[in-house]
This record gives structure tokens, C-alpha cells and sequence, in this order.
């Protein structure tokens, strides 16, 4: 048992997942809720902008640029400004 037994085998084991701290774009709190926005990395399959409630996962979007990303949750922040859900 170990992890360069193939992985299809029944003994095969994988690393556990180590997760990558997002950057934070936002933060805002209203209602005694704390919403913030952040982006994760995924090379070169972009970059994801998630919306969090209270630290779950609230939406997201993926982008092929940081500047599309921002510009997206600038957009959300603003509508959430407004009271939007």
C-alpha cells in the first residue's frame, strides 16, 4: 500500500490535498454577514473568481485574465452594495 502502487489499484493511496490560499479581492459585511471575493490561480486554464458567504462558496466564475476577474467582482461588489442578492 502505498502511492506508486497504478491507481486503479484498490491499495493506492494519494497525497492528500494541500489548498492554495486565494487572494483576496473584497471584503463586506452587512447584515451580520460577511461576504468576501476571491481569486484562485489555475494557470493556464485562467483565473477564478469566487464569491464567499460567511466562507462557503456562494459563485464563480473562471476568466482567462486577472483584469477580467477583478472587473467581474468589482461588478458583483457593487451590486451586492445595492442591496442585490
Amino acid at each position: 500500500m502505498t502511492q506508486d502502487d497504478p491507481f486503479y489499484s484498490p491499495t493506492h493511496r494519494s497525497a492528500p490535498r494541500v489548498p492554495r490560499p486565494g487572494e483576496r479581492i473584497w471584503e463586506l459585511r452587512a447584515d451580520h454577514v460577511t461576504g468576501s471575493c476571491e481569486l484562485r490561480y489555475h494557470g493556464e486554464f485562467g483565473v477564478e473568481a469566487q464569491i464567499l458567504g460567511e466562507g462557503d462558496l456562494f459563485s464563480a466564475h473562471t476568466f482567462q485574465t486577472r483584469a477580467l476577474a477583478v472587473q467581474w467582482a468589482t461588478e458583483e461588489r457593487t451590486h451586492l452594495e445595492k442591496g442585490g442578492a
